[in-house]
């Protein structure tokens, strides 16, 4: 598109640098060019600790924008937990964060010119809720999700009788029950079952060897 403006010689040249410098820069991000990479400090949302999600923003020299952490709640839907501000001059909390988290401007954010800019979401005492996927978003570029899962503690099956012996003269006989840790089985770092699988046991019984 041609611009109908005259200048002299150096302030022609300085214009036409700045709008290439602009163009570039605002479709470096329209583009989706910058790569966003998600991190967590946990793997496992162990309730009441401390946990930092990190958003990592590739190829950022010049881009400006907001940059916003979300995860998915309960009913689906996708929830801004907190969102910062990169601007030229640096980078500034926009929406403070929900309660029970902190949101930090990190290496490379105090210099618009930086390639790599870091972002963090701390998340100061894991709850239930926190346990969902996570992502974080710049310029219309999504990362990658995080997972944080709640470990699983075993949890045993009924018990079942296995081996029956048979009928005493006493009219018992022995019983052997056995049970799994299948309901539900650990998972996700979460405790084994305690106790004993097997449990040795009489019960009253009728024929064989009853009343001889």
């Amino acid at each position: 598109m041609a611009i109908g403006v005259s200048f002299s010689t150096g302030m022609t040249f300085t214009f036409a640098l700045t709008v290439l410098t602009f163009l570039i820069s605002d479709n470096f991000a329209e583009d989706g060019k910058i790569s966003l990479s998600l991190t967590s400090s946990c793997s496992l949302a162990v309730l009441n600790q401390t946990c930092t999600i990190v958003c990592n923003v590739s190829h950022a020299a010049g881009v400006v924008g907001e940059v916003e952490f979300f995860h998915k709640t309960d009913n689906e839907l996708n929830a801004t937990v907190g969102k910062l501000e990169q601007s030229k001059s640096g980078c500034s909390v926009v929406v403070g964060p929900q309660e029970g988290y902190r949101t930090e401007c990190g290496m490379g954010t105090d210099e618009v010119n930086s390639d790599t800019s870091v972002y963090s979401m701390v998340i100061l005492r894991l709850a239930r809720h926190d346990a969902t996927d996570w992502w974080c978003t710049m310029a219309g570029v999504n990362s990658n999700t995080v997972s944080l899962g709640l470990p699983v503690n075993g949890q045993w099956s009924s018990w079942k009788n296995t081996v029956s012996g048979l009928c005493s003269g006493f009219c018992t006989r022995r019983v052997v029950l056995t049970r799994t840790c299948s309901n539900s089985p650990p998972s996700q770092g979460g405790l084994p079952c305690e106790g004993n699988d097997t449990r040795n046991n009489t019960e009253t019984c009728t024929g064989d060897n009853c009343g001889k």
